[in-house]
Parts: structure tokens; sequence; C-alpha cells
């Protein structure tokens, strides 16, 4: 039984060799239908690359502001951080106001709600907008995808990037530059909301402790407590009006359009020529089992 199972085995594989044979002569006898569809559809795949709608991406480099570039909230950022006393000196001031400043910044460029917002009230999205829900999504999604924010890492000399791709070079360029100023004015208003909160509260506590005569700490010392009275003079004389000026970052590179990257023309040809490659085969084979088939109708007749 083992050795008849043996050359059955042996049979069966000698079968399946002369069967793969006859698949290749197959196709190597209709190489000329598979080249055809090759050139075909690869010339086809070449010529569609040419039919994609092209990209421009622009590009901005942005770091942390100086002071001369937050307008009049820097002097009223200083004189809150000398009358709550929570900074030492005035250079650890400064830099604190500087690095809150551009964090901020940061944090509503790369909100997701603030390149939702902005989109939505634009004029280049407002005027594609169709009216069915669900392409105009498809839109909006495509459009918030295409703006990015990339953190930079100083150690590495890499800066921090904002990026817009569209189809049109001008207004990738315009609607870069108006998402920044968007995202800016976002950081101001949020800072400006913020910074009048803790002075209405440093001012209630000061006055709070000066009515109470309470000693009063300053840069971890202990002062009499007519330092309060002198503190809650100097707030009451003083009604913050900030003068809209802050800018929360400077540029390193202005909004700028990168060059322009190309469909990858090769790579849509060989799309293509594989393709055509497969229904080449496919179309060699069909013909010939047509072919058997009729040959055997006619010798069964």
């Amino acid at each position: 039984g083992l050795y008849m199972s043996e050359n059955q085995i042996l049979t069966k594989q000698q079968t399946e060799s002369l069967d793969l044979l006859d698949f290749f002569k197959v196709l190597f006898k209709g190489s000329w239908l598979i080249l055809l569809c090759v050139a075909l559809f690869g010339g086809i795949g070449f010529g569609a690359s040419y039919l994609m709608k092209q990209k421009w991406t622009s590009e901005a480099h942005i770091y942390q502001p100086i002071t001369a570039e937050l307008g009049n909230y820097y002097p009223y950022s200083s004189m809150y951080k000398l009358l709550s006393g929570s900074n030492a000196n005035e250079g650890e001031a400064t830099e604190a106001i500087l690095q809150q400043t551009y964090q901020e910044l940061k944090r509503q460029i790369s909100s997701y709600d603030t390149v939702v917002l902005f989109w939505e009230n634009n004029d280049y999205y407002k005027q594609q907008v169709t009216g069915d829900t669900a392409k105009d999504q498809a839109l909006l999604n495509e459009l918030v995808e295409n703006t990015v924010f990339i953190e930079g890492n100083e150690s590495k000399n890499q800066p921090t990037r904002v990026l817009l791709t569209l189809d049109n070079p001008k207004r990738s360029v315009e609607l870069l530059l108006m998402y920044i100023n968007y995202a800016n004015l976002s950081a101001r208003n949020v800072l400006y909301s913020d910074f009048m909160v803790r002075w209405r509260t440093l001012s209630d506590q000061v006055n709070v402790s000066a009515q109470m005569n309470l000693p009063a700490v300053q840069n971890g010392h202990i002062i009499n407590s007519e330092g309060w009275q002198a503190k809650f003079k100097m707030m009451s004389a003083v009604t913050p009006k900030f003068d809209n000026k802050l800018q929360a970052f400077r540029y390193l590179k202005a909004p700028t359009l990168l060059p322009q990257t190309q469909p990858n023309r090769i790579l849509w040809a060989s799309i293509g020529g594989i393709f055509g490659f497969l229904l080449g085969c496919a179309l060699v084979l069909v013909l010939n089992l047509r072919k058997t088939r009729k040959r055997e109708v006619v010798q069964n007749e």
C-alpha cells in the first residue's frame, strides 16, 4: 500500500509539473498581448499623473518673541510680577513673560478647534461649500489636515514650523499668513483675559491684606504691613488698558512657498504597468480556455 501511494504521489507531482509547464507556454504564446496591455496601461498611468490636482506647500518658521513685540502687555505683566513677588529678579520675570506668551501662541496654533474655526470663517472654505453635509465636512477635514504645526528642537537646530498645503500657490502663502495671525489673535485674547482675572484677584487680595494690616511677604521676606498699603495704592492708580499690539511670536522665516513636489510619474506608470500585466495574463488564459473548448467541441462532433 505504501509503495502504491508513493507512485501515486510521483504521478501527481509529474502531472502538476506538466500543467505548470503548459501554463507558462500559454502565457509565452500570448506574451504579445500581455506586453500590449502593460504598455497601454503603463501609458495610461503615466498620463493620469498629469491630470492629478497639484498641491503647493507654504512654510513659516516661528520663535519666541522679544519684549518690543508684546506692546504694553509687557510693562503690565512686569508690574504684576513685581507686585505679586513671583520672580526674584527682572531677568527671570522677563523670560517668564516671554515664555508664557509664546507657549500660549503654540497652544492656539496647534489646537484643532483653532484650525476648524479659522477655516469655517474663511472665504476660501465658504466659497467651496456646496450644501452637501458630507462633502463640506470632507473638504473641511482636508483643510484641517493640510494645516500642520511641527514643534521644533533647539538642541537639534530644528525650527518650529507651520505649514499649509493648498492647490493654489498664491493662496497657500496668503492663507498661512492669515492663519498665523488668527492664532496670534486667539492667543492675545486668552492672555489679556487671563491677565485681567489675575490682576483683579491680586488687587482684591492686596486690598484685604491692607485693611487687615497683615504682614507682607516679598520674595520670601516678611515686611511690615505698610507694604500692602503701598501695593494697593499702586494697583489703584493703574487700570490696565491693552494696546492690542501683542505679537506672541516672531518670524525666523516668514510664510514662503516651498519647491513644488511633482507627482511620482514613474510610480504611477509602474502601477498601471502591473495592472496591465495582470489583465494581460487573465486575457491570455481566458482566450486559451475558449480556444481549447472549441477544439474539444469539434473533436466530439
